[in-house]
């Protein structure tokens, strides 16, 4: 399994601070979601829909994401 990490933030939920991200599951959750990476789809170029796919996506990644602050999930974004 790969992963990727950076420097730690503070504040940021525990699994958040961590920052370790499991690529493959990033790249399953983004394959899930053409509209994010097709760019024949129609709605490609929607934006709103998009930043609701991604939000799923955050939550997934990371579990306490409805608890961050507006700040913690903009480092994370």
């Amino acid at each position: 399994m790969s992963r990727a990490s950076s420097p730690a933030r503070s504040g940021a939920a525990e699994e958040l601070e961590n920052d370790d991200i499991d690529i493959e599951q990033l790249i399953t959750l983004m394959h899930r979601r053409p509209l994010l990476w097709d760019k024949f789809n129609p709605k490609y170029h929607d934006r709103i829909l998009k930043a609701r796919l991604w939000e799923e996506i955050y939550q997934d990644i990371y579990f306490s994401w409805e608890q961050c602050s507006v700040v913690e999930k903009k480092t994370k974004r």
